[in-house]
């Protein structure tokens, strides 16, 4: 593995902090507009909710992103192999 993978790399910690996000979301009755649903109209009763949004599909575009590239560098090696293969 050519990646550090501490807890204080980046990727690691924004991960933990968007699975403690999660967690916290999930529970039960953490927040009132699951029992009062005209709560979300109240502007910025959910804007913790939001920011969470927005982080973590900030986390997760970068994850497909360097997905995307890796895959677009990986094809462009696997070409140049079969030219220089049918080359010969």
């Amino acid at each position: 593995k050519t990646t550090p993978t501490s807890y204080t790399d980046p990727k690691v910690v924004a991960i933990n902090k968007s699975l403690a996000h999660f967690g916290q979301a999930m529970k039960p009755g953490a927040y009132l507009v699951d029992t009062y649903p005209i709560l979300r109209f109240v502007p910025g009763y959910l804007s913790q909710l939001k920011t969470w949004h927005q982080e973590d599909l900030a986390l997760f575009n970068g994850q497909l992103d360097a997905v995307r590239r890796q895959m677009v560098r990986d094809f462009a090696v696997l070409t140049d192999i079969l030219a220089h293969y049918c080359e010969a």
